[in-house]
């Protein structure tokens, strides 16, 4: 799979928490990310990341195939 670089937005948060009898659980992040075309996908991502990525923020996403690699907010100054 290639490594792509594309201009996003930030629409959507979520974290899915999975438990099973045996172990105490795990949580998984997912952010939906909006291309220009107005496109829409959700990419899983790390929790350290995911407390960075705010609703509205945009930037740079570089990912490949479902896997996030990086955001890079925009600044409009």
């Amino acid at each position: 799979m290639p490594r792509l670089t594309v201009y996003t937005t930030v629409v959507a948060k979520r974290i899915h928490h999975s438990h099973s009898k045996n172990s105490s659980g795990f949580s998984y992040y997912y952010v939906t990310f909006e291309v220009e075309s107005t496109d829409r996908f959700e990419l899983s991502v790390p929790s350290t990341e995911f407390g960075y990525l705010v609703e509205g923020d945009q930037g740079k996403l570089t990912f490949q195939g479902n896997s996030f690699l990086e955001f890079k907010r925009c600044t409009n100054e």
